[in-house]
C-alpha cells in the first residue's frame, strides 16, 4: 500500500508540473506551426532528471524503494508524458505536417538520449 501512495503521491505533482509547463510554454512562448513545445520541454526535463536520478542512485546509498518509486515512476512517468508526445507526433503527421511530425520526434529522442546522458554525467562528478 505504501508503494501505491509513493507513486500515486508523486504522479499527482509529476502531472500538476506538466500541466505547468504546457500552459506556461503556451502563454509566453506561442510558436506558430504547431509544435508541442509544452511536451517537449516536459520530456526533456524528465530525462535530465531520470539521468540525474538513475546515477545517483547508483552511486550512493539511497536503497530506499519507496523514494525511487515516488521519483522515477510516480513523478517522472506523470511528467514524461510520452504518450501524450506519441500521440502529438501522429496527430501532425495526420493533420499533413509530416515534416514538422518528423523534426518533432526526432529532435525529441536524441534531444532526450543527449540531456539523459547530461544527467548521468553531471550526477557522476
Amino acid at each position: 500500500m505504501q508503494q501505491l501512495i509513493a507513486i500515486g503521491a508523486g504522479g499527482a505533482l509529476g502531472a500538476i508540473l506538466r500541466y505547468g509547463i504546457a500552459i506556461t510554454t503556451q502563454a509566453y512562448l506561442p510558436l506558430s506551426n504547431g509544435f508541442p513545445l509544452g511536451t517537449f520541454i516536459a520530456n526533456m526535463l524528465g530525462a535530465f532528471i531520470m539521468g540525474f536520478l538513475y546515477q545517483t542512485f547508483l552511486q550512493t546509498s539511497v536503497q530506499n524503494d519507496l523514494i525511487r518509486l515516488f521519483l522515477t515512476t510516480g513523478f517522472l512517468g506523470a511528467l514524461t508524458t510520452f504518450s501524450t508526445f506519441a500521440l502529438e507526433g501522429i496527430n501532425l503527421y495526420r493533420s499533413g505536417n509530416g515534416q514538422i511530425a518528423l523534426f518533432y520526434i526526432l529532435i525529441s529522442n536524441v534531444c532526450g538520449l543527449l540531456i539523459l546522458w547530461g544527467g548521468i554525467r553531471l550526477a557522476s562528478t
